[in-house]
């Protein structure tokens, strides 16, 4: 039973950012071909997965608190004050935090659990304000609401994959951008569907790819 659960919690994120990209993706065929497949709005999505990383991340944290309780070397660890004198920014920031009977649980739940889910939504907030700085300056890089796409798919890249997914990116945006001149004798690209591409190379090959490029070390 013990099993299950600990792959039912693995294989959980992993779902959720599969199902919000198979909808990002039919949100986007409706408005570019006007077939009538499920439309969300990518803001709505985008709030959905960031509430789901917060969630799974106090999810986990109180499993690793249940677990914990559970026998006594755990409960030793749930009265392990951090001494604030450790040369750690985060501790030194909050001392009265960190330095209370559940010092080590906390600072222990935010390394494993949280830190993740505040570097996603972090870089993939950071990824939208660029975007939009960038629709300003340059307007015709974007059709409707491919800013939002923009964030979303960071989103869903997740940390440390959105590397990878900016990587996938900008190619994509080059061939797609020959392709687009060779074939169709086009100039312009928008980048709703490099996106696209970017966000699913990120989820199925993130892994992968992270090795390949030398940033295999952020997935630990």
């Amino acid at each position: 039973m013990e099993t299950f659960v600990t792959q039912a919690l693995t294989l959980l994120p992993i779902a959720a950012r599969w199902g919000i990209f198979v909808l990002a993706v039919s949100t986007y065929t409706a408005h570019h071909t006007g077939w009538h497949f499920p439309a969300v709005s990518y803001r709505r999505l985008a709030s959905i997965l960031a509430a789901f990383y917060g969630g799974y991340a106090a999810l986990l944290t109180i499993g690793q608190y249940a677990l914990w309780s559970g026998d006594w070397w755990g409960r030793h660890f749930l009265n392990t004050p951090l001494d604030v004198t450790l040369p750690i920014p985060l501790v030194h920031a909050f001392p009265g935090f960190f330095g209370g009977a559940l010092g080590y649980f906390l600072f222990y739940s935010w390394g494993r659990f949280w830190l993740g889910a505040v570097l996603a939504v972090g870089v993939a907030l950071l990824f939208w304000w660029f975007l939009r700085v960038l629709k300003r300056h340059n307007e015709r890089f974007f059709e409707e609401s491919e800013t939002e796409l923009g964030f979303l798919a960071a989103l869903i890249a997740g940390w440390p994959q959105v590397l990878i997914f900016l990587a996938v990116t900008f190619l994509a945006v080059v061939l797609i951008s020959i392709a687009r001149m060779l074939f169709f004798k086009k100039s312009l690209t928008t980048l709703g569907l490099p996106f696209l591409i970017g966000a699913c190379a990120a989820l199925a090959f993130g892994g992968a790819l992270a090795a390949l490029l030398g940033v295999g070390v952020l997935m630990a």
